[in-house]
C-alpha cells in the first residue's frame, strides 16, 4: 500500500483525518484497478478499468484540494 501521511496527531481535526482515510481507500482502489487492468483481455473490460481509473483520480484530486484547503501547510512547494 502506498503510504501517503505522517502518523497524525491527536490534534487531527477529524475531517481532515476523514479525508486522508477517504484518499487512503482510492489509492488501494487504483492499485486494484491497476492489477485488473494488467491481467484483462476483453477490450470492453478493458475500457472499463480505463474509466474506473479515471473516476478515481477525479475523486483523488478533489480530495487533494479539499486536504489543500483545511491543511495550508501542504500548499508549499518543494
Amino acid at each position: 500500500m502506498i503510504k501517503i501521511f505522517k502518523k497524525t496527531s491527536p490534534k487531527t481535526n477529524s475531517n481532515t483525518q476523514k479525508i486522508k482515510d477517504e484518499i487512503t481507500e482510492i489509492c488501494t482502489e487504483l492499485e486494484k484497478t491497476n492489477i485488473w487492468f494488467q491481467t484483462e483481455v476483453e477490450s470492453d473490460l478493458i475500457e472499463a478499468c480505463i474509466l474506473q481509473r479515471e473516476v478515481l483520480n477525479a475523486r483523488y484530486r478533489h480530495l487533494i484540494s479539499k486536504m489543500k484547503l483545511l491543511e495550508p501547510s501542504l500548499n508549499k512547494e518543494n
